[in-house]
């Protein structure tokens, strides 16, 4: 005989893997889950989904998206990173096709017409990429489901299957990585201007800049990062000690998922150069003097934890003063990985170390001739910057 604790429990587990409460619910066939902390509000949750949905309203979007955009903020699952990206697509695309829309009129039919607007709308004079646009019905997505789980609509018709069907149809994925590289890598002499540039600006922007290059990190890998990741192997190679980094983790995402996911096709090691090494254990003594925390768990580069967007501004600004193309802290990775590619690593080791998760997306960074084989803490050692740095906080 089921009890009433049985039955209230019923579709609650505890996932100890997430450290949360997930209550799961059958709508119209389709699955709906989400997490709570405490097993309570997954219990309220789960019994209002069940609750008959109100059909009538005569909310528009515009009323609900601001609302939304609040819970998003309170909702400890979601990241600032992600509020603010879901903030911007609201104001820049869901406000202007769906603004005066009531929220009941909102169909898999109209969502259809929402994604070839986006085709044809243009971002810096240039059309949106079939990833933003994905992205872009993906916050949506997220929108009309929290419409549904407030009872402003019965379902959310981005779950239906025939506007999946069509979505796929009409944003197929294309291929402009080789494009993209192109654009985005930078050359040597430039990326050794920048990196002077910005040593002479501060110690910390120039090692930050350095190091990101050594390692080929993404943004939020290195604002991620902790001094307990910098590590000494006790194993040696030619007689000369390695270095390397741990990357486990990517800034502000929670769920194991996202940080495996950052390590794709890795085991989380990334080898450094002795010279580098050097210079993160000059930056540990001259962080602790300028006022920072170097505990195991405290930032590496505390100025990236802090904002990850400051960095990128900073190289904008500086790549404009010394005269070479407009760089980003993405620009980096892309530099890296192709200087590695031109430098005749093996393919299976370059998406090793760019943790990539399709070899294919490597294979475009080989453009170049097969040159010969050295260590990747060699070929990184090159964009080493040979003046005498500063220790100025900056």
């Amino acid at each position: 005989m089921t009890t009433l604790t049985q039955s209230t429990l019923t579709g609650i587990r505890y996932r100890t893997d997430r450290e949360a409460w997930e209550a799961r619910v059958c709508l119209q066939g389709k699955n709906i889950s989400k997490r709570f902390p405490s097993m309570e509000e997954a219990i309220s949750w789960r019994k209002k989904m069940q609750e008959p949905k109100v059909s009538e309203t005569l909310l528009t979007c515009a009323d609900l998206l601001p609302k939304w955009l609040e819970s998003l903020r309170n909702d400890p699952e979601f990241s600032p990173q992600t509020c603010v990206t879901y903030s911007v697509d609201a104001k820049g695309y869901f406000i202007p096709f769906f603004g005066k829309v009531k929220i009941k009129d909102v169909t898999d039919e109209l969502l259809v017409k929402f994604t070839i607007y986006l085709k044809d709308v243009r971002h810096r004079q240039k059309p949106l990429s079939s990833k933003t646009i994905k992205n872009i019905i993906g916050s949506l997505s997220n929108f009309l489901e929290y419409c549904t789980i407030r009872d402003y609509i019965e379902f959310s018709p981005a779950r239906s299957p025939l506007f999946k069907s069509k979505l796929s149809q009409l944003v197929k994925t294309r291929s402009q990585l080789k494009l993209n590289i192109k654009d985005k890598a930078r050359s040597f002499d430039e990326l050794n201007m920048l990196i002077s540039a910005c040593y002479n600006k501060s110690f910390e922007l120039g090692l930050s800049v350095e190091f990101i290059l050594s390692t080929a990190m993404r943004i939020g890998e290195a604002a991620a990062l902790t001094w307990a990741d910098l590590q000494h192997s006790a194993h040696s190679n030619g007689g000369q000690a390695t270095y390397f980094i741990t990357i486990n983790k990517t800034r502000y995402h929670v769920t194991r998922k996202v940080q495996n996911k950052a390590k794709s096709g890795s085991n989380g090691l990334i080898p450094i150069s002795s010279s580098l090494a050097e210079k993160m254990n000059t930056w540990k003594i001259l962080a602790e003097k300028i006022g920072y925390d170097v505990s195991p768990s405290d930032s590496l580069l505390p100025k990236i934890a802090q904002g990850q967007r400051n960095l990128t501004e900073t190289l904008i600004a500086l790549s404009r003063r010394i005269g070479i193309r407009k760089t980003t802290a993405h620009c980096l990775r892309h530099s890296s990985v192709t200087f590695l590619a031109t430098n005749g690593h093996d393919l299976q080791q370059v998406q090793k170390f760019a943790r990539h998760s399709s070899v294919n997306m490597t294979r475009a960074y080989f453009e170049a001739s097969y040159l010969g084989l050295e260590s990747m803490a060699q070929t990184m050692q090159k964009f080493s910057f040979q003046g005498v740095p500063t220790c100025s906080k900056g």
